[in-house]
């Protein structure tokens, strides 16, 4: 039995957070030189900018083309932090040749007159029918579609992820004793 509780202290020693039964934020998103995007109370809008160093409830930031800025924890309003800069090319293909091709088809279908040329080869390519214009119109725009996904998928973005800003800190600690463990926890508000 005595094994059990000590893997549970273990175990709760290296995730405090379960404990709350709700994830803190970690320490090391706000490390210098991560990218974070801050609403403070003034801001509607969101800011990118660069942590320089976090010092308590006080984050020291770079915004861009300025000089460095403390942001006390209480002036923040919401808080994320880039997990990265990502591409979605195959997601820019798939959209582009998707909607490309239905707008193309409906364009198609929509547009289509019979030929009534009397000259020789006069409706050589033209569809004989409504179904293949849609298809016609369909592939050609399918593929402008294709394109233009393609080139936009290539642009990359940032992924962000909300870092919790009334996160509670628990620390566990667990002290051998003469016979047996203690252990003791502490919350901050």
């Amino acid at each position: 039995m005595t094994r059990l509780i000590a893997a549970f202290l273990l175990l709760l020693s290296a995730r405090p957070d379960v404990l709350l039964g709700q994830a803190t934020a970690p320490a090391t998103q706000l490390r210098p030189g991560t990218r974070v995007r801050i609403v403070t109370r003034d801001d509607s809008k969101p800011r990118v900018t660069t942590v320089v160093a976090q010092f308590g409830d006080t984050l020291l930031v770079r915004w861009p083309g300025l000089n460095t800025l403390r942001l006390p924890a209480d002036e923040i309003r919401q808080l994320e932090v880039s997990t990265g800069r990502h591409r979605n090319v195959l997601k820019g293909m798939l959209l582009g040749t998707g909607i490309g091709g239905t707008v193309g088809g409906v364009l198609g279908a929509a547009s289509y007159q019979p030929c009534e040329s009397t000259e020789f080869m006069g409706c050589f390519m033209a569809p004989t029918s409504q179904g293949e214009s849609a298809v016609i119109g369909g592939a050609v725009f399918g593929v402008l579609g294709f394109v233009v996904g393609s080139l936009v998928g290539l642009a990359s973005h940032d992924t962000w992820q909300q870092v919790p800003l009334d996160a509670r800190r628990v620390t566990v600690n667990v002290a051998p004793r003469a016979h047996g463990a203690g252990l003791g926890v502490a919350l901050e508000f």
